[in-house]
């Protein structure tokens, strides 16, 4: 929640995917991600592979955990965070 917080202040959207279908942060953090207007959640979702050319990252696949349905979403960048 911090982390997708303080990147929405550098970058024009974060997409935070995560493989549940609630976080477990408290519930004042929830709140400011909900909020953010530059936050978008993908809900029951995994990271499957990154893809670019070379030493540069422009995709990933992501897939979702309950219809397995997958896509590709062009990125600029990737944060991990546990």
């Amino acid at each position: 929640m911090e982390e997708a917080l303080h990147l929405s202040k550098f970058g024009s959207k974060v997409i935070l995917i995560h493989r549940r279908d609630e976080f477990r942060a408290s519930k004042a953090m929830q709140d400011k991600v909900f909020a953010n207007p530059k936050i978008e959640i993908m809900w029951h979702t995994e990271l499957v592979e990154a893809q670019g050319d070379g030493d540069l990252l422009q995709s990933i696949n992501v897939m979702n955990n309950q219809t397995q349905e997958t896509q590709t979403i062009e990125v600029g960048g990737l944060f991990f965070a546990i």
